[in-house]
Formats: C-alpha cells, structure tokens, sequence
C-alpha cells in the first residue's frame, strides 16, 4: 500500500511534500500539489516482484520527472532522473550490499559529475 504522502527536500534542502496522485498493485504516482497540470513534477514508484516460489530478479524503479516550458520557444519537455534496484532472488543479498550500492550512487551523482554526465561526459 503506498504512502498518502511523501516529502522530500529539493536542491535547496526545501521540502517539498508529494500527494499520492494514483496506486495498484505496481505503481504509486506521486505529484507536487504546487506544480501544474500542465507542467507537473513528481515521481513514481514501480515494483516488479516475482512470484514467491520462483527465481528471476524483483525489479524496483524510481522516477523522478520535471516538465519544464522554455521561456522563450514555449516548448514544453520533461527531465527524468531514473533508478532501478534489480535484486535477484538467485542468492541472498544482505542490507548492507544494498547500502554500499546506494552509497555509491549518491556519491556518484555529485553536482560535478551530473554536469558531466549531462555534457556526454563520462566522469
């Protein structure tokens, strides 16, 4: 069951509180009540988890999007900033293999390497 809201804080540590936008079985959607219909920001969450007795691998996804209207030409166009956890259900992973991953993504996505990586740019 998805939470109702969700807040996180932004670039400025500002925190911003995402309302559930809409949920089944796979997928919340959350959106930012301050943005627009036409130009909203949120994110979703997307489980995809193998039945108990089987093997493969759960997959979960993180998507976090920003649509965005030049100023000048108009055109609207949407960011996506995406992450996927892929566990295998093969061997027994331990939190702390999960940490460790997640440690190196934030470290990874430092403002200098977003930049970077931006420009095509392998850091």
């Amino acid at each position: 069951m998805a939470a109702s809201s969700v807040t996180l804080n932004d670039d400025s540590a500002a925190p911003v509180n995402f309302r559930l936008q809409a949920s089944d079985m796979k997928t919340a959607r959350y959106i930012d009540p301050l943005s627009t219909l036409s130009l909203p920001m949120g994110f979703e969450v997307v489980h995809d988890i193998k039945p108990p007795s089987s093997l493969g691998t759960d997959r979960h996804t993180l998507r976090f999007f920003n649509t965005i209207k030049d100023s000048v030409t108009g055109v609207q166009a949407t960011p996506v900033i995406s992450l996927q956890l892929s566990v295998p259900r093969s061997v027994t992973v331990d939190a702390s293999t999960l940490y460790n991953l997640r440690a190196f993504i934030i470290e990874y996505l430092s403002k200098s390497n977003l930049d970077l990586l931006v420009d095509g740019v392998t850091p």
